[in-house]
């Protein structure tokens, strides 16, 4: 019987690691979209709160990653998710997207301490974006069983074609290739 109480336990928590993963994913493809400079997202509340808001947004998903790789590890009691240096690929793949992640969030609070003009700062940040987008989206798509013959899988692709647009959108069709 507690056998039982276990399994629905740790059950309940994989779940509940794999929604803080999904949900943190959400929050990081929506980033590109906040950073498009999309008219009628911005209009009503002017740049400097969606920036506000974008800035907030990027320290939530953070502690949705970190609650998902804790859960994940509780879950299956198996900290060799994130101490064994030779896991599989796609668990390096989410490793260097939250590394790239600490690294966006910790020099975005810290920028005064560490100087950088805000060209410089600009391409860093795109780059380590699209690093998190990227390697965040083939280690959703190779780890997630959620994905494996659902629509879903749709769902999450279109999460990140939104993202690309986005970015498209803003490069592009708005030509704001200064503020990259």
């Amino acid at each position: 019987m507690f056998g039982d109480v276990q399994l629905l336990s740790n059950g309940l928590i994989d779940v509940a690691a794999r929604m803080s993963g999904i949900v943190a994913y959400t929050m990081i493809s929506l980033q590109f979209v906040l950073s498009a400079r999309i008219n009628w997202i911005e209009k009503p509340f002017g740049f400097p709160a969606v920036l506000r808001f974008h800035k907030k947004m990027a320290v939530v998903a953070t502690l949705l990653v970190f609650v998902h790789v804790v859960l994940l590890v509780w879950s299956r009691a198996n900290w060799n998710l994130v101490l064994n240096p030779w896991a599989s690929w796609p668990i390096q793949l989410g490793r260097i997207a939250l590394f790239s992640l600490l690294t966006i969030l910790a020099y975005s609070f810290g920028r005064r301490l560490i100087p950088i003009n805000d060209a410089d700062w600009r391409w860093f940040h795109c780059g380590l974006a699209w690093l998190i987008l990227i390697l965040g989206f083939a280690h959703s798509m190779v780890m997630g069983s959620s994905f494996e013959n659902s629509p879903f899988a749709i769902i999450w692709t279109g999460y990140f074609s939104i993202a690309i647009l986005a970015w498209i959108w803003r490069r592009y069709i708005r030509n704001e290739t200064a503020n990259e």
